[in-house]
């Protein structure tokens, strides 16, 4: 599995945290900077790249991959309730696909510290 770690110290803005998280996987620059889309990049998209040219497209990771954010202890409330919402919803998107394609992409978030 590939580790996708991400240090939070000088993020300010739930914008510094899509624009690190976005970087780090590599994702084309038509991703916005929301829940949906990031759901829609790392298990819809991706679990469809077996029959697109979506994969050739992401650069640094291919699933499977964990990302790990670190130094998340001191973030504005901001920033934890939109990591914490994505941390919930994943997990949801990953089952849905299953359920609807009947496998899976393997595609966690866990906040370290």
């Amino acid at each position: 599995m590939n580790i996708v770690q991400l240090d939070a110290k000088n993020w300010k803005t739930v914008a510094n945290f899509y624009e690190a998280l976005l970087a780090a996987l590599g994702m084309p620059e038509e991703y916005g900077c929301n829940i949906n889309s990031l759901l829609e990049a790392m298990v819809w998209d991706y679990g469809f790249a077996e029959t697109t040219a979506w994969h050739d497209r992401i650069k640094a990771v291919h699933a499977p991959y964990q990302i790990q954010i670190y130094s998340a202890k001191g973030l504005p409330k901001d920033i934890r309730e939109e990591i914490e919402f994505l941390e919930q919803a994943l997990p949801k998107a990953r089952e849905e696909f299953q359920k609807k394609q009947g496998r899976d992409v393997d595609v966690s978030l866990k906040v370290i510290s």
